[in-house]
Formats: C-alpha cells, structure tokens, sequence
C-alpha cells in the first residue's frame, strides 16, 4: 500500500517505483489472489483452446503432413482428405510417365464397419498403402508392435493405440471389417484421426477388398501420390502434371494440407469456435485485470496526488501501474503454464488432441503481458489527471 502521510510517502519514493508497486499490489493478498486466479484461468483457457484447434488441424492435415510427397493427385474438388472419391487408377501411368517424376505410387482410403468384440460395429477408416521399406508413403509410422510390412501376408490390419481403446482390441486379435475377417498384427502410437472413426491401416490390396461397396475395385484408386527428380520444384511438377491429367486436382502436399485445413477451419465452423472461445478468454482476463487495478487505483487517489506533489513525474506513476499489470501477468502465465500442462495431460488420456509447440508458449505469453497492460490504461489515465492540489484539500 502507499502510505497516506506525506513523510511517509517521501521514504516510500527513494524505495523505487516499482517497489511501491510491488507493495501496493500485495497490500491487499485476497484481492490479488482472486486477479491471480482470473489471470491463470484465462491463460489456461487460451492455452487448451489453442493447442486443441492445433492438435485437430495436426489430426486433419496429418496423413498428408507425414508422407514424403511432393505432389498429390486426388479427386476433383476434395476438400479434405478424408472426403477424397475414388478416381481411374490408371492416372497412376500418367503420373509415372510425366518428365520430372522420379517416383510415383497409389494411396487408397474409405470408410468401413468393424465388429466389435462384444458386438455391434465401429466405423473406421481404411487406408490402404503399398508395405515396402521405402519410407513416406502414407504408410503407418511409430511402430510399439509389429512394423510396416505387418500388413501383408493376408488380411492383417494395423492399429493406433488410440483406436484400439476404442475399439477394445489388441495385438493379435481378430474381428471382422464388412464381413471379412481380419487379424490385427501391428500397433503404433501417435497416428490419431480428426474424426470420431479411428484409423486402420492394410495393405493396398486388403483395402480394395474391405471397401469396395464404394466400387473401389481393380480400376479405381483415391491418391496418386509422386516425388519430383532432383532440379523439379514441387510447383513445376504440379503444373506439368496438371495439364495431363483431366477431371482431378494436382495439389502440392503444401497446398493439399492447407486445404485441408482450411476446410475444417472456416466450412465447417471448428476455427470459428475456437477463436471464439479464446477471444471470450481474453476478455475475461481483460475485465477481472482492470477492474482490480482500477479499484486499488480509486482507494489511494490521494496518495498518487501526494507523490505528484512530491515531484513524481507521470513516467514514475505510469511505472507504478504497469509493474502491477506486469507482474499480475508473468505470474499468472507461469501458473497458467503449468495448469495447462496438467489439464494437457488430463485430456489426452480423455482422447481429446492438444498440440502446444514453442510458439504457442511465447504467443500466449505476449497475450498475457497485453491483456494485463491494456487493462491498467483505464487507471493510469486516471491516476495521470489527478491534481496534486488535492492532497492539501479538506
């Protein structure tokens, strides 16, 4: 608190002005807990709502993030991947034969039921891939049993781990996908799907067999995917590719990623929501912030009168009020670090995806420094006006 007195004031001055601040924030310890905690839950609620809008976009994006592709063939006007039709596969010898492709290979994907254990179905999504060692392909990655050529030799499937909580089975187990039984001979870790159907992996012929009541027979395929020759861009590539190739889209991963997206962002309304959600945060943080400084400002109008009668300059009020707004936000967000990756965690194991990289960490720290100093405007405004003529009136 700043002293009332006037000599009081006067020994305060030579403490610093941000020491002053310091006091006068932890003068009143319940008020400054209850900012403390507003600040913490706003700082959590922005860190979930932006690490779950990145894990879903890594969840839509990703079999199209993990491969080695440099160009993607896929059907006229997909919006996604997991909305992709069937197309000719004999686009593949198109491919193949364009100059500039070094390697090209098919990728097919649909949608399926699986019985489960107890009974009843699950639906799934089925990609098919060609097993080989020859990584980035739209093969499965992360492998805790089993490996990648666990798909052949019958008709084996490979599972997350993520899926096979759901779908209560295991290594080695066997069910049944449309009718057709299958055996399941490998696990990975980390391959998760935006939507509510798991993923399954087979090889490119299981696939066709396991989905072809979308008629996915031997003339149709989904993907083409292609490596361009060293010295061929991936936008050089596209564009040759492009001009042979009626009837479907020629998007470079980059771009086919993107779309993809942006199509779960804007179309379907998810970006939206989440930006939403975090705005809301903010505004939270920016209200409870203020009207705590803005009140501590009220109480001691006279002493910030005094120290302007003392010879405070408006740069030593304006340090007092932004070291409060300053150190209410570096110690909520490190609260609201560490109660975020507890929550993280918590919903992880719920199933829930939650990506926070490194930027996300320093982007929310800027937003914490922000709100806390947008919400102190009011009250240094106020302190600012205050005539020091005051602290001599009755």
């Amino acid at each position: 608190m700043i002293p009332a007195c006037a000599a009081g004031v006067a020994g305060t001055v030579h403490l610093g002005m941000a020491e002053v601040a310091v006091r006068n924030l932890l003068h009143d310890k319940v008020r400054f807990l209850i900012t403390l905690a507003g600040i913490v839950v706003a700082i959590i609620l922005i860190f979930l709502q932006g690490g779950m809008y990145l894990g879903f976009m890594g969840a839509a994006s990703g079999m199209i993030d993990r491969t080695t592709a440099d160009v993607w063939v896929v059907s006229r006007n997909s919006p996604n991947f997991d909305w992709s039709r069937p197309f000719p596969e004999r686009y593949l010898n198109k491919v193949r034969s364009t100059p500039g492709v070094a390697e090209a290979k098919t990728l097919i994907f649909g949608w399926a039921f699986l019985r489960l254990p107890g009974g009843g179905t699950e639906q799934v999504e089925i990609i098919g891939y060609h097993p080989s060692r020859d990584g980035g392909w739209g093969e499965p990655s992360g492998f805790v049993a089993g490996d990648v050529m666990s798909a052949l030799g019958g008709d084996h499937i490979i599972l997350d781990e993520s899926g096979s909580r759901k779908l209560k089975l295991g290594f080695g187990d066997k069910t049944e996908v449309m009718g057709h039984e299958v055996r399941v001979t490998g696990m990975t870790r980390g391959i998760r799907s935006l939507t509510t159907a798991p993923y399954i992996f087979t090889s490119y012929d299981t696939a066709k067999r396991l989905i072809s009541y979308i008629d996915l027979g031997e003339s149709n395929t989904v993907f083409v995917l292609a490596r361009a020759r060293p010295g061929v861009s991936a936008s050089e590539l596209r564009d040759r590719l492009a001009e042979r190739l009626p009837n479907v889209d020629v998007l470079t991963k980059r771009d086919y990623s993107r779309r993809t997206k942006l199509y779960w962002t804007i179309q379907t309304g998810m970006g939206f929501g989440f930006l939403m959600m975090t705005f809301l945060a903010f505004v939270v943080g920016l209200a409870i912030v203020g009207q705590t400084i803005y009140a501590a400002t009220m109480e001691h109008l006279r002493e910030y009168a005094t120290l302007k009668a003392l010879g405070a300059t408006d740069a030593e009020i304006r340090t007092i009020l932004w070291t409060q707004a300053a150190s209410s936000a570096f110690l909520g967000y490190a609260l609201g670090v560490v109660g975020a990756a507890w929550a993280a965690r918590a919903l992880d194991r719920l199933g829930l995806l939650i990506a926070i990289p490194a930027w996300l960490y320093a982007g929310v720290f800027v937003v914490a420094v922000v709100m806390c100093l947008s919400a102190s405007v009011v009250s240094v405004r106020k302190a600012l006006s205050l005539d020091p003529a005051m602290v001599f009136r009755a």
